[in-house]
C-alpha cells in the first residue's frame, strides 16, 4: 500500500500509471477490510509430577490395593502449541463474519510417553455484530491423541453471547451439543462404552476492579449420556482468575473446581463414583527482551506453578498433581 501511495503522489508518473496504482491501492484496502488474519506460537519447558497420572490405590470390589504405575517422581515436559484464525466479513455487513480456526497442542515428557498428549482443533463460526455485543454460532471438531495413540474424538455445535455490560463488566453465555467417540488404544483402557452425547450450558463475567486489577469468573455445568449407564454423568465445573498488572508484567492467580457424579455404580469398584478435584496456579508473564507489560505483538516469558487434587470416594480416581513451566509466546 506505501508504493501504491508513492505512485499517486508521484508528480513524474502519467495518468494510466496513477489510475493503476488507484486501482491496486483500493485493492488492497479493499481485501484488508474484508480479511483478517491472526494467530499465537507458543513453546514450552518444565517438570511434571506422577505424568502418568496414576492414583496411588486401586480399588477392586471395595477393596484398596497399591497401584504400581503410580511415581512420586517429576518428569521432564515440553509442550508446544499454535493456532490460526481466518476471519472472512461479509461485503455487505461490516460486523458479520466466517472466522475458521485451527490450533494443534501437544505435550510429551522424557520418559513417561504413554503420557504424551495431543489435541487437533478446527472451528468454523458465524460471528454477528461489534465486539462489545457479539453472538456466534460454530461447528467445532477435535481429536485427542493419548501415547501418541487415538483417543477421542469430538464434534459439537456451539452457541455463544457476549454482552458489555459497563466500561467495566463484559457478560457471556453459551451453549453446546455434539457427540465424543472414545477409540480404542493401546497405552490405555479405551472403551466403546464411553462414547457419548454431550449438552452444556456455560456462563461468564470479566471484571475490571481497577485499572490494574482484572477479575474474571466463569461457571459450566455439563451432562454426558453413555451407551451404559455407569458411563453417564453430569459435571459442574468453575474458575476464577485474577490478575494484577505492573509496568514490568502481570501475575494471575487461579482457582478452580470440578465436581463429576456418575449415573450408577462402577462394575469393578462396585461404588457409585463421585469424583471432585481442585486446581490452584499462579503465573508471571512479561515482555521480551526487557521485563516490561506485554502488549500484543510482543514476545512473552510466562513462569507458571500449579498443583491439584482430585478427590473421590473411589479411590482408584483419587489423585495429585504438579507442574512448573516456562512458556516463550508469540502473538501475530
Amino acid at each position: 500500500s506505501d508504493v501504491c501511495s508513492s505512485d499517486l503522489e508521484n508528480p513524474n508518473a502519467n495518468v494510466n500509471q496513477k489510475s493503476l496504482a488507484k486501482t491496486n491501492l483500493d485493492r488492497l484496502i479493499y481485501d484488508e477490510s474484508l480479511w483478517k488474519y491472526s494467530g499465537l506460537l507458543q513453546a514450552g519447558l518444565g517438570n511434571a509430577l506422577n505424568p502418568l497420572n496414576s492414583p496411588r490405590y486401586i480399588t477392586i470390589f471395595g477393596d484398596n490395593f497399591v497401584n504400581p504405575s503410580y511415581s512420586n517422581n517429576y518428569d521432564t515436559t515440553w509442550m508446544y502449541f499454535g493456532s490460526v484464525s481466518i476471519e472472512r466479513a461479509f461485503e455487505s455487513q461490516s460486523n458479520e463474519a466466517i472466522v475458521t480456526t485451527i490450533s494443534s497442542y501437544n505435550q510429551r515428557y522424557r520418559t513417561y510417553s504413554a503420557a504424551n498428549l495431543g489435541v487437533n482443533t478446527i472451528s468454523v463460526a458465524y460471528q454477528n455484530g461489534p465486539v462489545g455485543n457479539r453472538s456466534s454460532l460454530a461447528i467445532n471438531s477435535s481429536m485427542t491423541n493419548l501415547g501418541d495413540k487415538p483417543y477421542i474424538n469430538s464434534n459439537w455445535l456451539s452457541a455463544n453471547y457476549q454482552k458489555t455490560i459497563n466500561e467495566q463488566v463484559i457478560a457471556s453465555v453459551g451453549a453446546s451439543g455434539g457427540y465424543n467417540n472414545q477409540l480404542e488404544g493401546d497405552s490405555f483402557a479405551g472403551s466403546q462404552s464411553r462414547s457419548n452425547i454431550m449438552a452444556s450450558i456455560s456462563g461468564g463475567l470479566k471484571y475490571a476492579i481497577t485499572n490494574n486489577w482484572l477479575s474474571e469468573f466463569n461457571l459450566a455445568r455439563y451432562n454426558y449420556n453413555a451407551k451404559v449407564n455407569y458411563e453417564s454423568y453430569y459435571m459442574n465445573y468453575g474458575i476464577a482468575t485474577i490478575t494484577y498488572l505492573s509496568n514490568i508484567g502481570f501475575i494471575s492467580g487461579f482457582g478452580s473446581f470440578t465436581q463429576n457424579q456418575y449415573a450408577s455404580a462402577d462394575p469393578i469398584s462396585s461404588l457409585q463414583r463421585k469424583i471432585e478435584t481442585s486446581t490452584y496456579g499462579i503465573g508471571y508473564t512479561f515482555a521480551l527482551p526487557f521485563v516490561t507489560r506485554p502488549t500484543p505483538k510482543d514476545w512473552t516469558l510466562n513462569l507458571s506453578y500449579q498443583f491439584g487434587q482430585t478427590y473421590s470416594n473411589v479411590q482408584t480416581y483419587s489423585r495429585e498433581f504438579r507442574q512448573y513451566m516456562a512458556t516463550l509466546a508469540k502473538s501475530f
